[in-house]
């Protein structure tokens, strides 16, 4: 199952960890460097392993991990860290 987290779902699940508080699909597409549709595609994909949720405010959609995309976020934060400090001592 894991492979069907390409790196775009894994930059935005990164992304939604660092903003508890929301973001929008503009805000994705600004911040992650992608296109439109790429992040549509991300959001699919997200939502079909239940790692987000999403509400509306006026006409904007709003995202926030789900909680358990909460605990592959921190996972993959880990993760991400772990690489970093083996890199640096190599």
């Amino acid at each position: 199952m894991i492979e069907e987290l390409k790196d775009t779902e894994i930059k935005v699940l990164l992304f939604l960890y660092r903003r508890p508080e929301g973001v929008t699909l503009q805000d994705i597409v600004q911040n992650c460097k992608m296109s439109w549709g790429t992040v549509y595609r991300v959001i699919s994909t997200l939502n079909r392993f239940k790692l987000v949720n999403e509400r509306r405010i006026g006409i904007a959609r709003l995202f926030t991990l789900s909680e358990n995309g909460r605990w592959v976020a921190e996972r993959l934060k880990e993760i991400d860290e772990k690489l970093s400090e083996i890199v640096k001592g190599a």
